[in-house]
């Protein structure tokens, strides 16, 4: 079976003058078909959009992903004393403090509204002041430790106790992926009914030209036939 494609250029200037020009392809039905679902901008652009809806999902449900959350501080002071200061006794004019700080936690939002949060800290600060807080001698730079560890969980309490405006977004981009592929489908069908159209059009021609051309045919011969007769007599 040929298929033949008609392609029509416009050139403007004085006047406008068209031109006609046609290939020919050998291709059945099944081979239109593809070579359209393959180069139909109507349908890349459905299933681009079909992507993006899906990608629109994939950040409404990043909402709910872990989140690591870290500090780190390192502070080095040093405070010159007064002369009056009775610690100059036993440092030389100055207070040097040493501190560090870290901590590092998790948090995540769940899809039932809820907040949950754990988290570790910890701390360590010395300086050279030889004494600690109950007058002991314990040497400079003694340092104090402090850690702690910290688990919460935070549950709206309004209507929904929050799920419902957590899980909005994402059930909104469910829908709206559902409301593309079913454009999707229309615009396949749609193209797939032109495609059939267009086949069984060209195939109708086709056949009626093929029939005109065997009637000339023939009367072409009844006229042969005719005026052979005719000379006869």
């Amino acid at each position: 079976m040929r298929f033949y494609k008609f392609i029509c250029v416009l050139f403007t200037g004085v006047g406008i003058t068209s031109f006609y020009g046609q290939s020919k392809i050998n291709c059945d039905l099944v081979e239109i078909s593809n070579i359209a679902f393959e180069k139909n901008p109507n349908i890349i652009r459905s299933n681009y959009t079909i992507k993006d809806a899906e990608g629109d999902f994939q950040i409404q449900r990043s909402v709910f992903d872990v989140n690591l959350v870290s500090e780190l501080a390192v502070k080095h002071n040093k405070y010159t004393l007064f002369d009056a200061d009775p610690r100059n006794e036993y440092m030389d004019k100055f207070l040097k403090t040493n501190t560090l700080d870290f901590s590092a936690g998790l948090k995540k939002k769940l899809r039932s509204g809820q907040t949950t949060d754990i988290s570790l800290k910890y701390g360590f600060n010395n300086n050279n002041y030889p004494y600690d807080g109950f007058d002991q001698y314990v040497g400079a730079f003694w340092g104090n430790h402090l850690s702690s560890v910290n688990f919460s969980l935070t549950q709206p309490l309004l209507k929904g106790r929050g799920r419902e405006i957590t899980t909005i977004s994402e059930r909104v981009s469910q829908l709206y992926i559902e409301n593309t592929k079913s454009n999707n489908e229309f615009t396949n069908s749609y193209t797939i009914l032109q495609i059939g159209q267009a086949y069984w059009s060209y195939y109708l021609a086709y056949k009626s030209l093929e029939i005109y051309k065997e009637n000339e045919s023939r009367v072409k011969n009844v006229l042969e036939v005719t005026k052979e007769t005719y000379k006869s007599r």
